[in-house]
């Protein structure tokens, strides 16, 4: 059997990986791809703990076939070197194993400890963009063409930051991050991230949703969720979840501002500052979408309210009276 083996610090597993995984089993270089995460980093920068990022990468191939994850490095001394991993694999499976690396890895690469072992190994080449010069002196099996530019640096800068990592990571990955609250170090300054959440009045009273994952699962929430930063902005933010998660139509023309709050505690996963909108007009039957376990309409303030949105319908009637 034929398998690639993909090495890295996975800090953390993005949306990059999973494609690379994905074009070099569709290609059928190989049989299968082991995931293999190393227990420290090579030039000994800060990672995510061992288990943090073991669970992402669980998370994230969830229900992939014929890939695996091997811990043979986290489980190992902390400092590893790929060329004893790939001694271990050969001496204890009856398999042929290649080597999956990005080019940017080629120039330095003959300084790897035991090259002359690793260069007998087959490789399978990422290419980078500006870095494809191809060495003489490796074997190379194939060469995928790297499918987009994430890079888990970005990933955990962007978040640091408060900005929105939504389509960089898988969901799962995205829900761990936040509810672990991981790579909120990273800098030395954290901004605020935005959310948008609607009121929509209609006949019988106001929809909530109940929600499906944490934090506040199981409660009612008004619909509403993240801007995603530098593709959109609140209004239309809020015309996207609000489909996302009641499948009900509206334009941006058709929102008021009711409020703006931003007290640093309303939310469990960190400083959000939300923008809250009454929908003068919609299309469309509702039904839950998305993050909503079910959607009813309340004629009156329902119990067991998520974040404070229990001020929020306060703060309507007293306005609107309705």
């Amino acid at each position: 059997m034929k398998i690639g083996v993909y090495g890295g610090s996975f800090n953390p597993v993005h949306n990059g990986h999973i494609a690379i995984i994905k074009k070099i089993l569709s290609k059928k270089v190989v049989d299968r791809v082991w995931i293999v995460p190393c227990k420290s980093h090579a030039f000994e920068k800060d990672l995510a703990s061992c288990e943090d990022r073991m669970n992402m990468l669980e998370l994230a191939v969830a229900g992939m076939k014929n890939v695996k994850i091997d811990y043979t490095e986290i489980k190992g001394p902390k400092k590893s070197y790929s060329s004893k991993t790939l001694r271990k694999f050969s001496a204890a499976y009856n398999h042929d194993f290649y080597f999956i690396a990005g080019t940017d890895l080629l120039p330095t690469i003959h300084k790897w400890n035991d090259f002359e072992y690793i260069r007998k190994i087959p490789f399978i080449l990422v290419k980078r963009e500006g870095l494809c010069r191809l060495r003489k002196d490796i074997t190379i099996e194939g060469i995928i063409e790297k499918t987009s530019d994430i890079s888990s640096t970005d990933i955990r800068e962007r978040f640091a930051n408060g900005e929105s990592i939504t389509g960089l990571v898988p969901r799962t990955v995205e829900q761990y991050i936040i509810k672990n609250k991981l790579y909120k170090d990273g800098l030395s300054y954290t901004n605020p991230s935005a959310t948008a959440t609607l009121i929509v009045p209609m006949e019988g009273g106001i929809p909530f949703i109940k929600r499906k994952h944490s934090p506040f699962k199981g409660y009612w929430a008004l619909p509403g969720g993240h801007l995603e930063t530098s593709k959109e902005d609140l209004p239309h933010a809020a015309v996207r979840e609000l489909f996302e998660e009641t499948s009900l139509i509206v334009s941006p023309e058709d929102l008021e501002l009711l409020e703006v709050n931003s007290s640093p505690t309303r939310d469990p996963r960190g400083h959000v500052i939300d923008h809250i909108y009454v929908v003068k007009k919609f299309r469309g039957r509702y039904h839950a979408n998305d993050d909503a376990a079910e959607i009813c309409v309340f004629g009156t303030k329902p119990s067991n309210l998520a974040f404070d949105h229990s001020k929020v319908y306060d703060d309507y009637m007293k306005k609107y009276g309705r």
